[in-house]
């Protein structure tokens, strides 16, 4: 049987805002697929942290393989963390750069320990004419049991998303 994807929602920013929310998801699906290019008005860079549910208080555990400026890290998240930190990002209005991402959340409606467990994929560069490419790849979960029925994307130091940054949400069968 053939993978279907359905639009469930779409954020297309005309102005900034802090945050970019996805609620009430329906949970007809099997899985959740996000998509997106964002930027920051933040000057010296700033990370995008992911919160399903809009849970802050729960512990998160995480591996992420960066890429960056021609080396290679590994960050593994320890369960006193409270955010997944996707990627890096630098300011959108001074260089012209959005980063570029994808989500994917197998199983969001199940309602086992860790079922909130996803994969990401994080792409940019940090200038227009710079080389300095960024990039991340990992896996993340935390110990809730809800399913997901929400999504909050925010930044740190209360940086702001700028108008041009679009995420898409999907349902996947």
């Amino acid at each position: 049987m053939a993978t279907t994807f359905k639009a469930i929602a779409t954020a297309t920013l005309s102005s900034s805002t802090t945050a970019i929310n996805f609620t009430g998801i329906p949970q007809t699906f099997t899985h959740l697929w996000v998509i997106g290019q964002v930027g920051t008005d933040y000057t010296t860079g700033t990370y995008m942290h992911i919160a399903p549910n809009n849970v802050t208080s729960s512990t998160y555990d995480y591996q992420t393989i960066f890429v960056g400026n021609g080396s290679i890290t590994m960050r593994s998240g320890a369960s006193s963390d409270k955010s997944v930190g996707l990627a890096e990002m630098v300011s959108a209005t001074s260089t012209g750069c959005f980063l570029g991402f994808e989500l994917i959340y197998p199983a969001y409606t199940s309602t086992s320990l860790g079922n909130n467990s996803w994969l990401y994929n994080v792409n940019g560069a940090r200038t227009t004419t710079s080389t300095d490419y960024r990039g991340s790849w990992g896996t993340a979960s935390n110990n809730e049991t809800a399913a997901i029925t929400s999504l909050n994307l925010y930044l740190d130091y209360s940086a702001n998303f700028v108008a041009g940054s679009k995420i898409t949400l999907y349902g996947l069968d």
